[in-house]
C-alpha cells in the first residue's frame, strides 16, 4: 500500500461517496468547500485553505433528505495529491449527536451497487 494511502488501514468506520458542497468555520471566517466521503467518524473533503494536522473547526453539512448537521471537528491529516479542487484533508468529527450519527450510519449502510463496484 502506497503511503499517501496508509490513512485507510486507520479508519474505524466505513465511508460512502458524499460528493456535496460543505461549510467551514475557521477562526470565525465562513469557507464553502467540496466533501468527497463521510462515515460516522468524519469526512473527507477537498480546500483551498491551508489547514495544519490538529485545527480545529466546525462543519456544516446536509446530507440527502436530512436536515443541516453542524459539528465541531479537527484536521487529522493532509494528502498531497494534486486536485483542482484544493488539497484533500480527513477531517474527524468531534460531538456529533446521536441523531446526526445514525443518519450518517444510514447513508453509508444505504451506498448503491455502483458504489460498491466502483470502490473495488
Amino acid at each position: 500500500m502506497s503511503e499517501s494511502r496508509s490513512y485507510i488501514k486507520r479508519r474505524r468506520v466505513p465511508r460512502r461517496e458524499f460528493k456535496k458542497k460543505v461549510g467551514l468555520l475557521i477562526a470565525g471566517d465562513y469557507h464553502v468547500n467540496i466533501a468527497t466521503q463521510i462515515g460516522e467518524g468524519g469526512m473527507m473533503l477537498h480546500s483551498h485553505l491551508q489547514m495544519v494536522k490538529g485545527q480545529k473547526l466546525v462543519v456544516i453539512f446536509r446530507l440527502p433528505d436530512r436536515q443541516e448537521t453542524v459539528v465541531r471537528a479537527i484536521v487529522r491529516y493532509q494528502l498531497n495529491e494534486p486536485s483542482p479542487f484544493g488539497a484533500r484533508y480527513g477531517i474527524e468529527f468531534e460531538n456529533l449527536e446521536f441523531k446526526a450519527r445514525r443518519e450518517i450510519r444510514n447513508y453509508v449502510a444505504s451506498k448503491s451497487e455502483a458504489e460498491y463496484e466502483r470502490a473495488g
